[in-house]
């Protein structure tokens, strides 16, 4: 696992580099002060992240400039946030903007673990106590179709939700698939209905709530005529 972490306090970063090097000694850590000095790495050759890790209150950037600053600048990396300031709002609006996760600095080892592990996975990482009142505040029961892992949806529908939980719009998932923003609009709104919410970032919510991977939905067998 190759991680860059971006934080202005010294002995934020020392203490969680120890911490990662604990959880996988494998690990590879590149430490930077600020956004700006965290460029060096992708203006050359640079070094391959499979996740960066980036404090929001950063000197220069106000409230969540420096994830856009990073999702501008690299926006196939994941990038998890990690904040002393666990406001619910806060937390919806990282994820709208693309974060991959939200990892409060009172977290321990464990929830590090798992964070880290989520999110180079390729899902969305948040603290219980961003999901526990489910993605509109209340605590509605989860809807039975997906009170398992193991949900049956089509293949594009998994390919679409990937993409919505990556943080991309309508027209980046169109783009990528290979078909029309009128198509990728309809999933995500079939996608809504499953879940009983009605926007996106209240899917990643629920997503996380549910403790649902994508990778572990089953995708039926397709013929061509079902995957647009």
């Amino acid at each position: 696992m190759r991680i860059l972490l971006v934080d202005d306090h010294t002995m934020f970063r020392m203490g969680l580099v120890m911490q990662l090097q604990l959880l996988r000694p494998e690990a590879q850590a590149v430490q930077c002060d600020s956004p700006q000095a965290a460029r060096a790495f992708f203006d050359g050759a640079g070094f391959p992240f499979d996740v960066i890790v980036l404090d929001l209150g950063m000197p220069g950037f106000h409230r969540l400039e420096a994830l856009s600053y990073f999702r501008g600048l690299c926006p196939e990396i994941p990038c998890v946030v990690v904040s002393g300031n666990e406001d619910p709002q806060l937390v919806r609006d990282c994820v709208e903007m693309g974060a991959f996760g939200f990892i409060p600095k009172s977290a321990d080892a464990a929830q590090l673990s798992q964070a880290l592990d989520c999110i180079t996975s390729g899902n969305v990482w948040l603290p219980g106590s961003a999901v526990s009142a489910g993605p509109g505040g209340t605590n509605a029961p989860a809807p039975t179709v997906w009170s398992k892992a193991r949900v049956h949806i089509t293949e594009r529908q998994r390919d679409v939700l990937r993409g919505l939980v990556q943080g991309k719009t309508n027209k980046m998932i169109a783009r990528d698939l290979g078909i029309s923003d009128g198509t990728v609009k309809t999933h995500v709104t079939h996608l809504m209905e499953l879940l009983q919410v009605n926007t996106r970032t209240q899917i990643v919510f629920e997503l996380a709530r549910l403790g649902i991977r994508i990778q572990d939905m089953v995708a039926p067998p397709l013929d061509g005529s079902l995957k647009g």
